[in-house]
C-alpha cells in the first residue's frame, strides 16, 4: 500500500502533468536553446543549503560535495535538454551527508546545442580524470533519468576504448532508448511525469546524426560483458519500466552483473521525490555505496 506522502505527491504531479502545455516541439526546443546559452546559476536555496564548490574538470563546470574515499560522479537527468533541479540537490547533498563519498556532478553538454557523441566523449574525459585523482575502483558512476541513460552509455563508451570500468553503476529510472521503440502502450497510461511525445523529439535532437539504435544515444543495444556491476532503481508505474526490463533481460544474457530494485506503483525517479518508499530505496543506495571493494572484485 502507497504511503500518503506517496499519494500526496502523484496528485501534485498528475495536476502538474495535465497543466503543462506540449503545442509546438520546435518551439520549445528553441527556448531550452536560449536557456543552455545562459550560465547555469545555482538555484538561490542550493547555494545557501547546499552550498556545493564550483571546479573546473577538463574544461567542463562541475560541482562537488562531499570530502570522501569513494567518488561519485553524478549525471543529473532532464531530457537532455535541461540543467539540475533542486531536487538533484537535496538528493545529493544528503548522499555526501550520509556516505563517505565525495560527489562531483558535472554540468556536460546538453541539446540542442550538443549532441550525444560530444557528449559522452567528453564525460569521457572527466571520468578519466577522476581515475587519476580516486583510481577506478573507488568511482561509481550513477544518474537518473537521461543521466542514467548517459551514465550507461558512458560506460559502455569506456568499454570499447578499453578503459577502466568505475567499481559500479547506479541508476534511477534510465533512459536507455532514447527512441522509445518499444511498447509503451500500459505504462503512458500510469506515468504522471513524463511525455513520450516529448521526449521522443528531444530525444532524437540529442541523438542527431547517429542511426536509431546506436549505444551513445540508447544504451539498451550497446550492453556487454566487459561492463561494471550495475544497479537500477524503477519504478512499476513509469513510462521507462518496460525498457529497465528488457535492460535486466539483455544484461543477464550479456553476463552482466546486474541487479534490478523493482519499486511497484512507483513513479518515475521516484527515489528523489520525499516519500517514505523512496527513503527505504535510498537507504538501499547507501548500503551499495558502502560496500567494501574486496566484496564487489572477489570473483
Amino acid at each position: 500500500m502507497k504511503s500518503k506522502q506517496c499519494s500526496a505527491i502523484e496528485t501534485l504531479l498528475r495536476r502538474s502533468k495535465s497543466l503543462r502545455t506540449h503545442g509546438n516541439l520546435q518551439q520549445e526546443l528553441n527556448k531550452k536553446r536560449k536557456q543552455n546559452a545562459q550560465e547555469y546559476k545555482l538555484p538561490t536555496v542550493v547555494q545557501m543549503i547546499v552550498r556545493p564548490e564550483k571546479i573546473i574538470v577538463e574544461k567542463t563546470v562541475c560541482y562537488k560535495l562531499g570530502m570522501g574515499e569513494t567518488c561519485v560522479l553524478y549525471l543529473h537527468g532532464g531530457s537532455y535538454v535541461d540543467p539540475p533541479l533542486v531536487f538533484h540537490w537535496r538528493f545529493l547533498q544528503q548522499l555526501s551527508r550520509e556516505t563517505d563519498v565525495t560527489v562531483y556532478l558535472p554540468l556536460y553538454g546538453r541539446a540542442p546545442q550538443h549532441h550525444c557523441y560530444s557528449t559522452v566523449t567528453h564525460m569521457k574525459q572527466v571520468y578519466m580524470h577522476l581515475v587519476n585523482l580516486y583510481g577506478a575502483q573507488n568511482i561509481v558512476v550513477m544518474g537518473d533519468s537521461a543521466g542514467g541513460g548517459l551514465a550507461l552509455a558512458l560506460c559502455e563508451y569506456l568499454a570499447v576504448k578499453g578503459c577502466p570500468q568505475p567499481r559500479q553503476m547506479i541508476l534511477f529510472s534510465p533512459w536507455v532508448d532514447v527512441d522509445l521503440t518499444g511498447d509503451y502502450s500500459e505504462s503512458q497510461k500510469t506515468d504522471f511525469v513524463l511525455n513520450i511525445d516529448e521526449l521522443r523529439f528531444f530525444g532524437a535532437c540529442y541523438r542527431h546524426k547517429l542511426p536509431v539504435g546506436h549505444y551513445m544515444a540508447s544504451p539498451l543495444f550497446g550492453l556487454t560483458d566487459k561492463l561494471a556491476q550495475m544497479h537500477v532503481f524503477v519504478g512499476g508505474a513509469e513510462l521507462f519500466y518496460p525498457d529497465c526490463k528488457k535492460l535486466q533481460e539483455y544484461a543477464l544474457q550479456k553476463g552482466v552483473d546486474f541487479t534490478l530494485y523493482d519499486y511497484p506503483e512507483m513513479q518515475h525517479v521516484f527515489l528523489l521525490y520525499p516519500i517514505p518508499e523512496a527513503k527505504t530505496a535510498r537507504k538501499q543506495v547507501e548500503e551499495l555505496l558502502e560496500q567494501p571493494i574486496i566484496a564487489l572484485y572477489d570473483d
